[in-house]
């Protein structure tokens, strides 16, 4: 397996992070209005109640998205840019 790039590298550590701060913001907005329970209180209860893979919950829709995206793009980012070489 090669070596990953800086970025590869970046996407990798800030990845779980996404998910933690995604699902938490969902927990925030469904709460009713006049809770004021913090960000961090709901982390904790989230960890405490439901354990480290709540923070999971949703990942497989969002990737069977997200993937087909990605995929597309990278390969007409590739397409156009060997387009381009040829050209100019």
């Amino acid at each position: 397996m090669g070596v990953l790039s800086s970025s590869q590298r970046m996407l990798t550590r800030a990845f779980p992070s996404f998910l933690a701060q995604d699902v938490i913001k969902t927990r925030i907005q469904k709460r009713d209005f006049k809770d004021k329970t913090s960000g961090m209180s709901i982390l904790s209860d989230l960890v405490k109640n439901e354990g480290f893979g709540a923070f999971f919950k949703g990942l497989t829709p969002k990737l069977i998205v997200i993937g087909p995206k990605l995929v597309f793009s990278f390969t007409i980012a590739q397409q156009l840019m060997s387009f381009f070489e040829r050209r100019f």
